[in-house]
């Protein structure tokens, strides 16, 4: 099976009042963790970036780019199936009851592909989903592509979004509804 060898994670953060946060965010991917951050003011409300994991030659703009590689750790595309795909906040030390976060859209695209391999587009696009403490443990369901579900969860001190892959790990290609390599919904004009 192909290796991973870059990971580009595009996140979105809500617009509502207190939808940003200064708490950490981590992708889970193949049974490990990228700490996403970089030397911005990241997750801050309305914030739209992509992080890039890996390819020391291309424009990497994670911190820690090295700790963060997925090369490090030979990840296959085949384990994929078997870990869960999972955004995990952690909240904000300083005040960890109060801190949450709303995660507006997450995309994730493997080794350069113009096609998303994970999106909650359509799952939490629009409502957003709070993660942290107070958020409790409901969440969005629904489909994610490759025939995934998302679901949310609070354990402890953090909220994570997951994405599983069903059995089987049906690989269908995205909806013409989906907008590839597109970080906002088309666009619908009225006349």
């Amino acid at each position: 099976m192909p290796q991973i060898t870059r990971i580009e994670l595009h996140l979105e953060t809500g617009e509502q009042s207190g939808a940003g946060t200064d708490g950490d965010v981590y992708l889970g991917l193949c049974g490990r963790e990228f700490y996403i951050d970089s030397s911005k003011d990241d997750f801050e409300r309305g914030a739209s970036r992509t992080y890039i994991f890996g390819d020391s030659n291309s424009d990497r703009n994670v911190q820690h780019p090295d700790l963060n590689d997925p090369n490090s750790h030979y990840l296959e595309t085949e384990n994929l199936e078997k870990f869960p795909v999972y955004i995990r906040f952690q909240p904000h030390a300083g005040n960890p009851r109060a801190d949450r976060w709303q995660l507006e859209r997450a995309d994730v695209y493997l080794n350069g592909s113009d096609v998303y391999d994970w999106t909650t587009f359509g799952i939490i696009r629009g409502v957003g989903i709070w993660l942290g403490i107070p958020c409790g443990t409901g969440g969005a369901h629904g489909q994610a592509h490759r025939s995934g579900a998302a679901t949310t969860a609070g354990e402890g001190r953090t909220g994570v979004l997951t994405f599983r892959v069903s059995a089987g790990g049906a690989k269908s290609p995205l909806p013409a509804s989906v907008p590839r390599r597109q970080h906002d919904a088309p666009q619908i004009s009225g006349t």
